[in-house]
């Protein structure tokens, strides 16, 4: 958190963004400012992205949620003898329920500890690109414009702004 890694967009100049990687089962954490005009985090299939505070300092994590609990629902569906359409389905609806509740009390911590408000938060979970948008990952961007931030996510296939300060 408060480092300031960047990737270079292009050949030539200096580096001009914020990066937020990933790591299986990790939370990564940064306020951005506004010395770089981008900022962009690894794809996700899986991990939450939250987005709060205010639209010159936005405060953003990437989370990847390893839990055992969704290879217990996995298995737990299994065993019930549904047909493909079927179970799919009710895979979905048991991860759904944990991804909201994993990135909505992560939230909640972050909210508890000072890091976030309340005010301008974004959750956005897989249940929202993998699930509802039918989608294998999302991306998500940051522009920083005039000294205000807007996050934009590419959600099955459309990009849409997510996040406006």
């Amino acid at each position: 958190m408060g480092d300031d890694r960047v990737i270079l967009v292009s050949s030539v100049g200096e580096p001009n963004c914020y990066w937020l990687p990933w790591r299986r089962g990790s939370v990564y954490l940064g306020q951005l400012g506004n010395k770089y005009e981008y900022f962009f985090t690894a794809r996700m299939n899986g991990c939450g992205m939250i987005i709060g505070g205010t639209a010159a300092q936005p405060f953003v994590a990437h989370a990847n949620l390893d839990s055992d609990r969704l290879t217990d629902a996995l298995t737990r569906v299994r065993a019930r003898g549904l047909s493909v359409k079927e179970e799919n389905e009710a895979v979905a609806a048991e991860y759904a329920l944990i991804y909201e509740q994993f990135y909505g009390n992560l939230a909640a911590k972050l909210i508890h500890d000072g890091l976030l408000s309340g005010a301008r938060l974004k959750v956005l979970t897989p249940q929202e690109y993998l699930i509802e948008g039918k989608a294998g990952f999302a991306a998500v961007f940051g522009i920083n414009t005039g000294g205000a931030w807007k996050f934009y996510g590419n959600l099955a296939k459309q990009t849409r702004l997510i996040w406006e300060g």
